[in-house]
């Protein structure tokens, strides 16, 4: 599987892999020089329909550096995801570097295609709000999508943290204690997925309910 889709133009080659013969396009220079260091020689191959010792060949006569792709590691890549969809790509550079990890641009950027992140345009709109507005946010989409009220417990309970902390969190007073930008994005987030079991049970139990009416006709 070819590791950065976001820079794969399906259209760059049909040739089958060891194909010498065909030109290097402007297109395809492009390409590694882009993917160079970021993906395999056999990676950029199979996408441009080339083995893999043309694809170094075709580095040294651009010139290019010859960079040994790296594999993430377990801790780069939970970087990435945690902070990622709340605070973009030049937030998990400063993480990555207070980390002691060194990635460019663009080996970012394709590991974010690869891994299929996006950016939670609604999250960072909400993401300012104070912690009793946030809580109050969260307990407006609840309601709305269940018809329940999402409580401190019921919230501890998503997130798999203490009523206690709800409590020192979101309520109102001197005693509140700050949240950070990435719970607030997991506090969202387990929000959003309980919100999506509770629908797909629902309408399995319809489901159900219908099948059960069509076997009793």
């Amino acid at each position: 599987m070819i590791r950065n889709s976001l820079y794969i133009n399906p259209g760059l080659s049909t040739a089958k892999p060891g194909n010498h013969r065909q030109s290097w396009t402007i297109a395809h220079d492009e390409f590694v020089e882009k993917n160079n260091g970021i993906m395999t020689h056999a990676e950029i191959g199979k996408a441009l329909g080339r083995s893999a010792a043309a694809v170094q060949r075709r580095v040294h006569a651009l010139g290019l550096q010859q960079r040994t792709y790296s594999e993430w590691s377990k801790d780069e890549e939970k970087i990435l995801n945690d902070i990622y969809p709340s605070r973009g790509l030049e937030g998990v550079i400063h993480a990555l570097s207070a980390a002691g990890f060194s990635r460019t641009k663009s080996a970012i950027t394709g590991k974010v295609q690869t891994l299929k992140l996006e950016r939670l345009a609604l999250f960072e709109s909400i993401s300012s709000l104070t912690q009793p507005e946030f809580f109050q946010f969260l307990s407006r989409l609840y309601f709305e999508s269940t018809g329940d009220k999402l409580t401190y417990q019921v919230l501890a309970e998503m997130c798999h943290v203490s009523y206690s902390s709800m409590q020192k969190w979101f309520a109102p007073g001197s005693g509140q204690q700050p949240l950070s930008i990435q719970l607030k994005h997991h506090f969202w987030l387990a929000c959003k997925f309980a919100i999506a079991s509770r629908k797909r049970k629902i309408s399995r139990e319809h489901r159900q309910d219908d099948e059960s009416d069509q076997v009793k006709a």
